[in-house]
């Protein structure tokens, strides 16, 4: 499925989390801000969070 990160689509498999996709992306979760169509989504909430096409 597609979603934007960082102002470029991408490509992801279908039911990823946003906490996988910061694992997957070598991220440092503690200096990432996630916004989801104009929300800001709390760390808390990442793990749980399942990314949509088009998000």
């Amino acid at each position: 499925m597609k979603i934007v990160l960082n102002g470029k689509a991408i490509e992801i498999d279908q039911g990823l989390s946003i906490a996988d996709l910061i694992m997957r992306k070598k991220l440092n979760p503690g200096a990432v801000m996630v916004e989801i169509n104009h929300e800001l989504v709390k760390a808390a909430d990442w793990p749980v969070r399942k990314l949509k096409n088009d998000d």
